[in-house]
């Protein structure tokens, strides 16, 4: 079914661009070309909440980006074929422009950096309350000798945990770059630590942990 509403409504952008003519039709490829460029970074913008949503929604926004690169390439193309020229191929710059700018913002976690200037005061807030104060709560898990607080569960798990020592982030660079050599530490904090597949330092004694398993909630 979703398959079938995204075919029509790529159905639903060219159509309009092969029945309009002269000025009308320029106006038209340049609207669709800028629109749809604006889309795809809006979209990347607020991936994170996106994904927090649901596993669904996170597909639709893989499956919506994809189709935006669909539509400028092969819009471009038909362009060019219908003007009878290879001046037209400039307009691909846009879409290589926003395809690489929403890489960029997905690789340095842009839009989950965003989330947490306006959200991680109020899990601080309960996440101290467990450490300093030890107050219980079921949204608090222990990972060896670190204590944290479920951000996000969506298809991966990210935990904002506190690290008395502020030093997770470069464990978690040593643990990378570790030879295979060295042999295998069964300890729960190396185990931890090596499971992580990112962490992200919020500010002092505070870092997002990702991570895909069940395993490490104990």
């Amino acid at each position: 079914m979703m398959l079938l509403c995204l075919f029509f409504a790529v159905f639903a952008i060219f159509l309009p661009y092969f029945l309009l003519k002269g000025r009308a039709e320029r106006l038209y490829f340049k609207i669709v070309l800028f629109g749809t460029n604006a889309v795809l970074l809006g979209l990347t913008l607020f991936s994170f909440q996106i994904s927090r949503e649901s596993v669904y929604l996170l597909l639709l926004y893989y499956l919506l980006s994809a189709l935006i690169i669909f539509v400028n390439f092969w819009l471009v193309v038909f362009d060019c074929i219908k003007r009878k020229t290879l001046k037209g191929i400039r307009f691909l710059l846009p879409i290589a422009l926003s395809a690489l700018l929403s890489f960029g913002m997905l690789k340095i976690d842009l839009s989950e950096r965003i989330s947490l200037l306006f959200e991680f005061g109020a899990y601080k807030t309960e996440l101290d309350d467990y450490v300093f104060n030890g107050k219980k709560s079921e949204k608090i898990s222990k990972f060896g000798k670190y204590s944290g607080i479920v951000w996000t569960s969506a298809g991966y798990y990210s935990v904002i945990v506190y690290d008395k020592n502020n030093n997770l982030d470069l464990l978690f660079k040593q643990s990378r770059s570790q030879s295979q050599s060295t042999g295998r530490n069964e300890d729960f904090e190396h185990s931890f630590i090596n499971s992580l597949d990112g962490v992200l330092k919020i500010q002092d004694n505070y870092f997002r942990c990702k991570f895909h398993t069940e395993d490490l909630f104990k």
